[in-house]
This record gives structure tokens, sequence and C-alpha cells, in this order.
């Protein structure tokens, strides 16, 4: 590095060069460190975000810098011609590319990292109507097969007979890539302060031919620092967090297993039985992109909306005595090779679901009839249903056949999708994988690929399913209506399948309630602190729930040691306040909390005011749990099915479920901007510093070895004289020289 940050290491020199340092920082600096940089903090801010390390089972996926950070000179990437001259003619390599959404794609990528001249990324995401790109799918063309029911199979693995090569036609795999350069997210806002615009300044001023030659110095330039110590792939990550993390002085752990909880209710007590009448309904909750915390998932989120939706629906009108064969889940960890739904299938199938329910009353998986999963539904104007073909027999068609006709008796028509074809990505496949005598159902809005060209991708976000802010009435919108319709269908299915009625007074009563949707909608996509939660916040959440500096909710599923993720926490509030029973002589989270240590079987959920200073809450006591949704290899408790006297790692923890940990990274990510000198300007200044530096020293060594010739005073100005202290009287004296008069100026 030359110029201003080189020639620290002369502090006197320092300060005399920085008062000619060009600055881009408009701000009164407080300190030599401000005058020479400007920071912008990657964690924590709500616009700004970060690509991370995460590892599988062979391999590492995402982002890297080195411990020091990755420099390299700023340079705005918006054509093809851009990226041309920097591969080709720049002259100051390494680059921090900076691309707008046009470039922001897997050409441009590949072609930047494969020149070797690129240090790293900033993305300047600009979410405005006319700059969204048509497509920016960042997953596989045939998403999650590492663990799909059909990888063994010849016909339909791999997304075999699916035209285009799978689901996905739009997905470029970009999310698993192993860049090993970081890349930053800050979303574009033009209003003159905004990091982006700083960014964008700072380029024009200092790189661009507009103000002077693009080659000469000095030059803006940038440093990323976030490193993350994790590599390889799980195993070796755990394996060496299990060595180093043991020391008790000094523990080091390189990651963290990713995992979450899945959130699981029934509407009144199950009877105990060996039939096959357990009907469930399943939706995925956690969502993934590219970048750590900015995850929309807009027409993912459409499906748990319509069964929370649902689930309003049949708590509104009482009945909930009637529906003890029916069960509700919301899955997380999904994303991450089906790993909730993974751990939660094969618990059943052993007997051990729920895991802290005495074994005789356990939910076993021979008990399941059917699954209806609610997938994606917020694109086009049509409605699938799709079923597995290898499973597919006169008993299970009979029962498709009963759920397909029951939801087309209401309010909206239900497709059947092409039969030839696989299940689409679905956490169905985990269950009939165990267990193929269960009837397995999922609706889409899509028949043989993917309407949603976002998909893990952060153009997947409220406008991309038509629900915005700028929508007039968002009660009223399309989305709202669509979500209804499904809802009150799936809610009507649900009481037909649970009860055998078909009581048209009961079940016309059943409807979806439009402001519970737009209100859904609006908390999950465009505003946290939207009304419907405000009043439903848990009170151990108040404090972070007020700090939250990001618009919506993250539903990244994180690490598997912390706290469930915030977002589900808010549907269990929710749920506890339309499924529970309320108890009245509880007031305070304490007593509240202090219930469910009387039993497994049944939970008891605070909820208070979020503008509430006291901690008085009201306290519901609902059928509703948490189940884990990681690798049971991550369990500090060993899990009874497995064996516990082997001790590493366990070859079916390994083969039969999905191992993706998260990477631990540095402290403070930051990125730093400041102004960059040509080596060659900082030599001549650091060799004139050292000339300086040792002429000074000798100039100061020949004084001080000269000093009494040199500061010597002269008598009546032309004769010397001295003052002496006699160390060896008892009284020290001044003494004139014999034969002179004593001056004036010592009487």
């Amino acid at each position: 590095m030359g110029g201003c940050n080189r020639i620290s290491l002369l502090t006197t020199f320092l300060f005399i060069y920085i008062q000619r340092c060009p600055r881009v920082n408009a701000d009164i600096p407080k300190s030599v460190y401000d005058r020479v940089y400007y920071d912008i903090e990657i964690s924590g801010r709500g616009y700004i975000d970060a690509c991370i390390r995460l590892l599988n089972a062979t391999n590492a996926i995402g982002c890297q810098t080195s411990r020091n950070g990755n420099i390299g000179v700023l340079h705005y990437i918006q054509t093809s011609d851009d990226v041309e001259w920097l591969v080709n003619n720049g002259e100051n390599p390494p680059y921090i590319a900076m691309l707008n959404n046009a470039m922001f794609n897997l050409e441009t990528i590949d072609k930047l990292q494969k020149s070797g001249r690129v240090n790293g990324f900033i993305y300047l995401v600009d979410y405005g109507e006319s700059s969204r790109p048509s497509s920016s799918s960042k997953d596989d063309v045939c998403p999650l097969t590492q663990f799909e029911f059909y990888k063994h199979t010849d016909k339909y693995a791999n997304c075999s007979g699916v035209s285009d090569g799978g689901w996905n036609r739009k997905g470029n795999s970009l999310r698993f890539r192993d860049f090993n350069l970081p890349i930053i997210l800050i979303e574009y806002i033009d209003n003159g302060i905004h990091e982006t615009d700083f960014l964008i300044k700072c380029y024009k001023r200092f790189n661009t031919a507009d103000e002077k030659p693009t080659s000469t110095y000095p030059l803006c330039s940038v440093q990323i620092t976030f490193f993350q110590f994790a590599a390889v792939n799980s195993e070796v990550c755990l394996r060496r967090s299990a060595r180093s993390g043991g020391n008790p002085l000094s523990p080091v752990f390189f990651c963290d297993p990713v995992g979450s909880n899945s959130l699981w209710g029934r509407f009144d007590e199950m009877k105990s039985t060996t039939e096959r009448d357990l009907y469930i309904i399943i939706a995925k909750v956690d969502s993934d992109t590219l970048f750590y915390d900015t995850n929309p998932a807009a027409n993912e989120a459409t499906g748990f909306i319509t069964l929370m939706a649902a689930i309003h629906a049949l708590s509104a009108v009482n009945i909930n005595d009637k529906l003890e064969n029916v069960m509700f889940i919301f899955l997380e960890a999904e994303t991450f090779d089906y790993t909730g739904s993974t751990r939660l299938a094969y618990e059943m199938k052993h007997g051990y679901f729920p895991a802290d329910w005495p074994r005789n009353l356990s939910i076993n998986l021979n008990r399941v009839k059917a699954i209806i999963e609610i997938g994606q539904i917020g694109l086009g104007n049509e409605l699938y249903i799709h079923t597995d073909p290898i499973t597919r027999d006169s008993k299970k068609t009979n029962e498709t056949d009963k759920i397909l006709e029951s939801l087309n008796n209401y309010t909206v028509e239900f497709k059947v999708a092409n039969l030839n074809l696989s299940l689409p990505p679905s956490s169905i496949q985990q269950f009939i994988n165990r267990d193929p005598n269960i009837a397995g159902v999922l609706i889409t809005d899509f028949n043989e690929h993917f309407l949603n060209n976002h998909s893990r991708g952060i153009f997947d976000d409220s406008t991309n399913i038509g629900f915005s802010r700028d929508t007039p009435d968002l009660k009223n919108s399309t989305i709202t209506k669509r979500i209804v319709d499904v809802a009150t269908a799936l809610a009507r299915t649900m009481y037909k399948l649970g009860t055998n009625d078909d009581n048209d007074s009961i079940i016309n009563d059943i409807k979806a309630d439009e402001e519970v949707v737009s209100g859904l909608l609006n908390c999950t996509l465009l505003n946290l602190r939207c009304p419907l939660f405000l009043d439903r916040i848990p009170p151990a959440d108040r404090d972070t729930y007020k700090n939250q500096t990001r618009r919506i909710f993250s539903r990244y599923t994180g690490v598997a040691t912390i706290a469930v993720n915030a977002y589900t926490k808010m549907l269990r509030s929710l749920l506890g306040l339309w499924l529970g029973e309320w108890i009245s002589n509880i007031t305070t989270v304490e007593q509240c909390s202090e219930m469910n240590a009387l039993s497994s079987m049944i939970s008891y959920i605070p909820v208070g005011p979020f503008n509430s200073t006291s901690n008085d809450i009201s306290c519901y006591r609902v059928p509703l749990y948490f189940t884990a949704a990681w690798n049971p290899f991550y369990d500090q408790t060993p899990h009874p099915e497995f064996d516990d006297t082997k001790k590493g790692y366990n070859a079916t923890l390994i083969s039969e479920f999905p191992i993706w940990t998260e990477s631990r990274w540095t402290e403070l990510a930051t990125m730093r901007v400041f102004i960059q000198s040509s080596s060659y300007k900082g030599s001549v200044i650091l060799t004139i510093g050292l000339i300086v530096f040792l002429a000074s020293t000798l100039l100061i060594y020949f004084i001080n070895v000269n000093v009494h010739l040199i500061f010597t005073p002269r008598l009546n100005g032309t004769q010397s004289f001295s003052v002496h202290t006699d160390v060896h009287s008892e009284t020290a004296q001044s003494r004139a020289p014999p034969n002179l008069p004593v001056p004036n100026a010592i009487i």
C-alpha cells in the first residue's frame, strides 16, 4: 500500500503528509485514522449485507477474505465494456469490482474472477421497478438433489424427464460456488449521503477519465475484512473445533452447526390409536440467498402464510375439539437439504416423536394417512397438485383424489400436474422415503417449471408477487385474495378430512380473513413493526424487536445452538392467541414459564403488548411445540436411536442426514475506503522521510556534543563566564572567575 497508509511508519512525518493527502470524507476528521479511512460497517446494518461461508459434507461454499482483508482499487462496472477494460486494460490491479443489477450475474462474475485481477465484489442493489432484473435465481436448475427421494432411481433422479434440465430453468447455481473472495451487498439509496452515493462519488472523483487519466494516482481504493475461519467441509471443521475447543484456557471453534426448531401443533388432544388416520399439513418457513440476512423469499412465504390463515379460519369457528386427527407443521432448515423434515420423519419412523413425550404416546409414521404440503402459490393464474409417481397405487390414488375433490369443492380450482414427472423439491419426499404408504400432495402455482424466476434470489420480494407499499389497498390486492381463497379451501378440506363431516352449515362458516392474510403479508414482507405483530411480541423479545435495523425479519435458519428464529417465535405467539386457552390468574412471564415444567404435552405461551412497560402478560395454554431441526449428530444428549457407544462421526448421521455448518468469522466485519497513492510516490516519500530523520539525528547529535561551544554566553559582549556548583562543599556557591568583577546580572 502506498500514500497515506504507507507513511504511517513514520509518526512525525505522517502528520505533515496527511495535511497534503486528498480526502474523500467531507466530515471534519477527529483523528489521523479518520483523515485516512472512511469506515463502512457490514454487520448490523439494515441495508448492508455480506456473503458468508457455509460447509456441507463434501465442500465449502460462499465467500472469504484474507485475515488482513482484501484490498483493491474501486472500479464501477455498469456495462460489458467496463468488464473488458478491467480484464484487459486496467493498469492498477487488484480491483474491487462494484456491480449494478444488470452486471451482477454468473457470466460477469466468472469472467472477473478467472482474470485474477479482482480481489472482491460490491453489489449495489437497486430495488426500483425499472432496475429489477428479469431473473436472479441463485439456486440450482435442479434444486435439492443430494437427499431427494429419487436419487437412487434412473427415471427420476436429478430431474430426469423434466424439460430444460430441471424445475428451476433460470437457476445459475451461484449460491453454491466457493468464491474465496468477498461479496458485499449495499442497497442503493440515492439521497446524497448514503454509502452508495459516497462510493460512487469517490470512484468518479479519483478513478474515472472525467477528472483525470484512469491510470494516474491517487486512486479510490477499498479494503474488505470479513475473514471466515472454517475450511474444507463440515466434517473436517467439526473435528478441528472438537480438538481446539476442548482447551479450557483458550477454546477455539471454527464453525457451528446449521439448524433451528420447527414449530408443530394440533387442534385437540390426539387419541392413541394404531389406525392410519392422521392428516398432516406442512409448509416451509426458512429461506436462504447468497447473502446472510437478505432472504425475503416472498413466493415461498405464500405457502406458510396460507397455512396460518387456514388455521385461523378453523379457530374462528370453535371446532378444535373435532380435529383430533389433524396436525400442522411449520418446517425449518428445509433450504439446507431438507434438514428439518429429514429429522422429523426419521424420529416418527422410529417412535421418538415428540422427543420429550412418553414413548407410548409417540406419534408414529405408520399412523399418517396423508400429508398436504403448501408450496409457492403466489404467481400465475393456476394452481396445481403434484403427487409421487413411484408410490402411486390405487389406495393412495383414492386418498389423493379425495383430497383433490375436497379442495375443488370450494373457492378455487386445482389442476393435476403432469403425472409422468416426479415430485418437485418438497418436504413430502422425506416422509414417503421412509413410509411409501403415505399419500403425499403438494400444492403449487406451477406445473413443470417454477414460475418464480428469482428462486433463492434477493428479488423474490414483495414486488415479485404484486404486494408492495405502493399497492393502494393491501387487503384487496390480488395476492391477498388468492391466498384467502386457497386458505379457505384448505381449511374446509382440513375440517372435512378430520371429521368426515359434510355439514354445509359449518363448512360455509369456515373462511379465511382478508385482514389476517394482508397483515401476515405486510409483517413478513414489508414491515416487521406491523400492527399484527406489535401487540403480540413475546415479552422476552421486546428489546430485540425494538432494536431491529432491518425492515423485515430474516428467515435464514442460523446456528442450531442459538435460540429459535425470531420470526418463528412470532408465528408461535399468533397461533397461541388463536388456538390457546387464556389462563386468567397468570400475569407474569415467570409464572407462565413455570407452568411449562408441569408437562411436556402442553405449552404455556406468554404474549404481551409491545409498548408495555410492565411485565404483565397474557398466558395461553395451547398444544404448540418446538422440535429439533438439525442433524442429531449435533445433539448434546445422544439420540436414543443411535449407537451411543460410538465416538466421533457416526456413519448413520453423516449418510442419512444433511450435515451443514456455518463458519465463524472475525468479530467486526468492515469495509473501509481510502485514497491510495502510487508505490513510487510512497517510496519517494518514505526515502525523503528517512533522509530527514537521519539528518535530524546527526544534527541533534552534533549539537549535543558541542553544546558548550555553541551556547557559551559572552561577558560585556566579549568575555564568557561559567557558573559552577561545588558538590564537595557543604554549601554550593556561585563563584566568579578570579580578577574579574561579578556581573550585575548575577548580583
